[in-house]
């Protein structure tokens, strides 16, 4: 009867782990898998969260074999000058810094905003670039003229963002030229020191059509890790780093999974062993 019992046990165990296990890493892969899509451009964004080289960078480094020289570094305003001279670099378009907090003290005073964007911002960059709580639509050319404004019904509020012919009030981004770069730097320093603010550089780079952004991001990660990033190569780098993770805690998993398994049907072998009887 013992043994018998025993035998139920050794084929019922593996069933139950097994069986456990393959629900509990499904639902762990399902719930912890990054499905997210690299954007499809070959252009950079640079913006600002951490001021240091945080997780998300760390995690794009890791996947990406890169090593930063400084982990303290981010762009300043002036590095833009060397970063325009980089192979590949077409334009370099950095967000006005005044003309960003006209739009968000317009938006919540519930005005409306013609502003004028670089259409790669619109189309790809609406996130990191803030743009995203607007509804805004895909743009086309250099530029994009949205009509910016607030609905508001009750308890209800929609940022809402539709195309304009008019003028803009606001030109939200500074396009790099060296021959008035000087007057926009003293300028946007000056207004940063007004409003007691941070040397924070967030831009556009967008790169030539035969060149791969790639190297750049590599450059510009391992050179500044404290600024943030977003870009094909930036993207394709971070997926297959945090989604390794993913499948590497399921493997280890797994593995002592089959370790302790083992162990216990050898365990479960040793005592349906009938005992010799002593004479």
């Amino acid at each position: 009867m013992r043994s018998n019992i025993l035998l139920v046990f050794m084929l019922a165990v593996p069933i139950l782990v097994i069986s456990i296990f393959i629900g509990a890493a499904g639902f762990y892969y399902l719930t912890n898998i990054s499905t997210d899509e690299p954007v499809d451009t070959n252009s950079i964004y640079v913006y600002v969260v951490d001021r240091e080289f945080g997780e998300l960078n760390r995690t794009y480094c890791k996947g990406s074999g890169i090593v930063p020289e400084n982990e303290t570094f981010l762009i300043t305003y002036e590095d833009i000058p060397e970063i325009f001279e980089e192979d590949g670099v077409q334009d370099i378009y950095i967000l006005d810094v005044s003309a960003s907090n006209k739009l968000w003290n317009c938006h919540n005073d519930g005005e409306t905003s013609i502003v004028k964007i670089p259409s790669e911002v619109v189309n790809y960059f609406d996130e990191c670039s803030g743009m995203g709580c607007f509804s805004v639509k895909p743009a086309s050319g250099e530029y994009a003229v949205f009509k910016c404004y607030t609905v508001t019904d009750g308890k209800e509020c929609e940022d809402v963002a539709e195309p304009s012919s008019e003028e803009p009030d606001l030109c939200l981004y500074y396009k790099y030229d060296p021959a008035t770069w000087d007057a926009f730097k003293a300028d946007t320093e000056r207004y940063i020191s007004e409003i007691d603010g941070y040397d924070e550089v967030e831009m556009l780079i967008t790169m030539k059509s035969e060149t791969d952004s790639r190297v750049l991001q590599q450059y510009l990660m391992k050179t500044f890790p404290a600024s943030n990033y977003e870009s094909l190569e930036y993207g394709e780098g971070w997926l297959k780093a945090y989604n390794g993770t993913i499948t590497t805690n399921i493997t280890i998993a797994a593995v002592i999974t089959f370790v302790l398994l083992l162990g216990t049907e050898v365990l479960l072998g040793v005592l349906r062993k009938p005992r010799k009887q002593q004479v």
